[in-house]
């Protein structure tokens, strides 16, 4: 072998870092026989916090690791990144960075009523890691002293100001202003917090009178400019900046980060929310993403002419489980396992996972009760999404997609594929037919981030297959009777035929295709039970063998559970068994 170094040919080569709240991950993109490729990936603690306080740490860390996998060399002597490449193969072209371990916003939103301006604020709020500490509103019982205090006492980082359509409420909606001019005037001056104005533009000079130069006020689009209308993309874009600005900025280290890179840091949220939106309209697809991490849960309904993002900060598989069992028990989760345990086994667990969430269930026991626990969170947050995004009338029932994109290491590093589908299955209960793809690189945000700067690095990464196929599903909605013939599946995939397969209600079946082959599949539903174009009505497509193959939940919608628990249990073994955990 030669001993000359190896000349690298690359249009650009992209990396990006994802600091989250345990681990940082790196994603390194490079050309490679003529399309964008993912070359590497590593994940290494994350150092924003106690002892080392300084991200950057954490990121040169994860580097040093690319550079043994990859035997290239990243980083200079000093430790500051080497730009641009070289045809010795060092350095990257392009560097950026996504961040989740920051601090969350603390946000007050001021409006005049709770069902409209205020619901819409909420909504904006939810595309970021906030944390809403305080609500203003026509229905506020508090006086105006009592509120001005709360606002002093509270501290907010962002007061956000919302209601009218343009040209409506005027005198109501700047008597709310002014008392969150007077709070915002009475705090230290050293903490005041930035104001969004986001109501009716017909006011926006009588607001600025409100607020001296001193004071931070952003205007934006009314919310709701009209009757039935929303607006909320200026504000959403507000927020994000306010998170980068105040939040993220912030950060010991990321000065010196975000000087590797032309793109400044921007929040994992954000990125994540994005590369659904990008998938969403380049493949004309409506899709349901969840990304349940160890600080927050982020849900992404996205469709060709619209986005929705929740982000839960309160939700997720590290520090926010301590709070979990306030709002579910531990017979919530025993329910969903195979074998009853004991209480306080369970409290344990959650205790103990909340301080070490960076480690990976090797135990049966343990990864069932995980993916217990995490149908419980990916519930909950499901719950509050719908409430927030109005997209469904039924309570606790995700809309009819095209696809569910599912990413966070409860999926990624499940040991078996079957439990994980169920545990999505369980969660969000999606019905129709619909494909599930998993994150297993876990670089979804990166390519989110690397969207707006080159969509080629995207496109082509997707095609070269780093976001998996992981299963089809066909799941109509019905009520039946256990036994009840709810569909006949006819499969064709080459020779010889697959026999049909008919399936009872209550029922999961699971079969097998060959990966990245296609299948032709006819479904003939009875006449009760709808699979998207009607009840009754059959409905032919072809589908392409994932990872794990062709499922058929027939369970209904919603899942009914017994109510004795030793039944449960028995149901929850059925069902391991059918989709082969």
């Amino acid at each position: 072998m030669s001993d000359e170094p190896q000349t690298f040919i690359s249009e650009k080569s992209y990396l990006v870092a994802d600091c989250g709240q345990t681990l940082t991950k790196l994603a390194l993109f490079e050309v490679v026989s003529g399309s964008y490729r993912l070359i590497a990936h590593t994940s290494t603690i994350t150092t924003a916090g106690e002892p080392w306080l300084d991200v950057r740490i954490g990121i040169q860390n994860g580097i040093r690791h690319l550079s043994e996998i990859t035997g290239r060399q990243f980083l200079d002597d000093r430790g500051e990144l080497i730009r641009p490449f070289n045809r010795n193969g060092s350095g990257v072209d392009y560097f950026t960075t996504v961040v989740s371990c920051a601090p969350r916003l603390r946000t007050l939103l001021a409006g005049l009523f709770k069902h409209v301006s205020l619901s819409q604020a909420q909504h904006v709020m939810l595309t970021n890691y906030t944390d809403v500490i305080d609500v203003f509103s026509l229905s506020d019982t508090r006086k105006k002293g009592e509120q001005i205090s709360a606002i002093v006492q509270n501290r907010p980082d962002l007061i956000l100001i919302t209601g009218g359509t343009n040209d409506g409420a005027r005198d109501r909606l700047l008597e709310l202003v002014d008392t969150v001019a007077v709070g915002v005037e009475e705090t230290d001056s050293d903490w005041r917090p930035t104001v969004i104005f986001a109501g009716n533009e017909g006011v926006h000079e009588d607001v600025e009178t409100r607020f001296d130069s001193a004071n931070e006020l952003r205007l934006t689009s009314n919310l709701q400019p009209d009757l039935g209308q929303e607006k909320l993309d200026d504000a959403i874009e507000l927020v994000n900046e306010m998170y980068r600005v105040l939040k993220i900025n912030q950060l010991p280290g990321i000065r010196e980060v975000n000087d590797w890179s032309p793109s400044p840091a921007t929040s994992t949220a954000n990125a994540f929310s994005n590369i659904v939106n990008f998938i969403a309209k380049s493949k004309e697809q409506r899709i349901m993403a969840v990304d349940l991490g160890s600080g927050s849960l982020s849900m992404v309904y996205a469709s060709p002419d619209e986005k929705r993002t929740a982000v839960n900060p309160n939700i997720g598989l590290g520090r926010p489980l301590t709070d979990l069992l306030g709002t579910v028990s531990t017979q919530d989760i025993n329910r969903w396992l195979p074998s009853s345990i004991d209480e306080q086994e369970i409290v344990d667990f959650i205790y103990q996972k909340a301080l070490h969430p960076q480690t990976v269930a090797t135990l049966e026991k343990e990864i069932l009760l995980e993916q217990a626990i995490s149908r419980e969170l990916i519930r909950e947050g499901l719950h509050e999404a719908l409430g927030v995004w109005g997209l469904s009338k039924r309570k606790q029932q995700t809309p009819q997609v095209d696809s569910i994109i599912i990413r966070g290491s409860i999926f990624s590093h499940a040991p078996r594929f079957g439990p994980a589908v169920l545990t999505v299955l369980d969660s969000l209960q999606p019905s129709g037919i619909f494909s599930i793809s998993v994150d297993k690189y876990d670089i979804l945000p990166a390519l989110g981030k690397l969207a707006s700067i080159d969509p080629l690095v995207v496109v082509q990464s997707l095609e070269n297959g780093m976001l998996p196929h992981l299963a089809w599903v066909i799941a109509p909605t019905g009520s039946g009777k256990p036994g009840q013939k709810v569909m006949t599946i006819t499969v064709e995939s080459g020779t010889p035929k697959l026999p049909d397969v008919e399936v009872e209600y209550g029922t999961i079946e699971l079969l097998p295709l060959p990966k990245g082959k296609p299948a032709k599949v006819t479904i003939k539903p009875a006449r009760r039970f709808d699979i998207g174009a009607g009840p009754g009505r059959s409905h032919t497509l072809t589908i392409y063998g994932g990872l794990f193959g062709l499922v058929i939940d027939a369970r209904g919608r919603p899942l009914t559970r017994p109510q004795k628990e030793n039944e449960q249990h028995s149901q929850m073994r059925q069902w391991l068994r059918d989709v082969g955990g």
